[in-house]
């Protein structure tokens, strides 16, 4: 497999063209925050390195054999630079996280009343993520949501608003992909790829998280007039199954009994029985 990594500067002017150099390269994608963190070691002099810095930006493209065209698989920027050396070797380790991290520099305050939650992300970014970060957005990856706030404030940064809504709604996919671009889609029940046991996986685990089962909530929401807004709910179901899980979700953008109600509702559909994981 052929792999390209670049390095540009912060105005994504090309700095170096790295195809043999770089050393243990990782980068990760997850449906929740979209491009992930990533890292890499140069062997170089510590002393010597210039051109590297932070924020600058990492691309990393894979090589098609049967085309020698190159597609881009992540892009991210540059969160740390640390040099060091071991007897006579010396190296230069590279890490950083995607695009996403941009959102978490962005404070917003702002209060919406009787708004589609696609159109209160799509307000965010127009007015407040777009113009102050490399994140951009087309109309077709903010996916109209099936709810509508009565009442929202968020009194935070850009990270934290998304993930308050995307709770609220429930089986959301986030994040900002490979292109700088933000989205928020429903998570996909299609089937699109599948590998053979014995052939394609040749290795399987699975991990049945009993301690993650939540079945009884309670919410501590906004601040009035001296006292938190709380409610409580249960799904009894799970209870009488596994017992009570008590799990306090504390979120200061919640201040009524229609969103409450739903940011409970979207936490049973993804914890009120067991969590299965699996690694292949």
């Amino acid at each position: 497999m052929k792999i390209r990594l670049e390095i540009r500067d912060r105005n994504f002017n090309m700095v170096e063209i790295l195809d043999n150099e770089y050393l243990d390269l990782h980068w990760s994608y997850s449906r929740i925050g979209g491009c992930g963190e990533f890292s890499f070691r140069l062997p170089r002099k510590i002393f010597e390195e210039r051109a590297i810095s932070g924020d600058y930006n990492v691309r990393i493209y894979y090589r098609d054999p049967s085309t020698a065209a190159y597609t881009l698989w992540y892009q991210g920027i540059i969160e740390n630079k640390t040099p060091s050396f071991r007897g006579n070797s010396e190296s230069i380790e590279i890490s950083g996280h995607g695009y996403q991290v941009q959102l978490s520099r962005i404070y917003i305050s702002a209060s919406f009343a009787s708004k589609e939650v696609s159109v209160i992300v799509k307000n965010l970014l127009d007015n407040y993520i777009t113009a102050n970060t490399n994140i951009s957005y087309t109309g077709s990856d903010l996916e109209v949501t099936t709810f509508t706030p009565d009442t929202i404030d968020f009194n935070t940064d850009a990270m934290s608003c998304m993930q308050t809504l995307a709770d609220i709604v429930g089986t959301r996919e986030w994040g900002v992909d490979k292109n700088r671009k933000f989205f928020f889609k429903a998570r996909s029940s299609t089937v699109g790829l599948r590998y053979v046991p014995g052939n394609n996986i040749t290795n399987y685990s699975e991990n049945q998280d009993f301690k993650e089962i939540i079945n009884r909530i309670i919410v501590q929401g906004a601040q009035t007039g001296g006292t938190y807004y709380t409610a409580t709910y249960n799904n009894l179901p799970s209870q009488v199954k596994y017992g009570r899980r008590d799990k306090v979700i504390q979120n200061s953008s919640v201040n009524s009994a229609t969103v409450a109600s739903k940011l409970a509702d979207a936490t049973f559909a993804e914890f009120n029985d067991v969590v299965r994981k699996a690694n292949f």
